[in-house]
């Protein structure tokens, strides 16, 4: 699959930051949850509670936001995944997953690429 075209302001990616910063997370999601939607919070808690995971699964982009707290860190993983879509990362690609009509929250999925 091609990688959608970008402009600019549409950079998938901030600085140095690789794709592959961000294939642990991934693959730990994958592990859990397969293509299975999920919210932010339920990958953020998945990610932080299962012990395979731990800090490692964490893109180096996200971990400030995650020592300032799990509000800080389910809004930056929620932005850069939006940021995400479409792109390849290893095997697989990030997808929107819908929205919790209940609680109103955006919600993502894996789809292998």
């Amino acid at each position: 699959m091609d990688a959608p075209s970008t402009t600019p302001l549409q950079k998938p990616l901030a600085g140095d930051e690789q794709f592959a910063d961000w294939l642990p997370l991934v693959n730990a999601w994958w592990i859990r949850f397969g293509e299975v939607s999920v919210t932010v919070d339920e990958l953020r808690v998945a990610l932080l509670l299962d012990l395979e995971c731990s800090d490692a699964s964490i893109p180096p982009s996200l971990q400030w936001a995650q020592h300032k707290g799990p509000g800080a860190l389910k809004r930056s993983l929620g932005r850069r995944l939006a940021r995400l879509i479409g792109w390849p990362i290893g095997p697989f690609t990030v997808c929107d997953g819908g929205h919790d009509s209940h609680v109103h929250i955006r919600k993502w999925r894996l789809r292998r690429a």
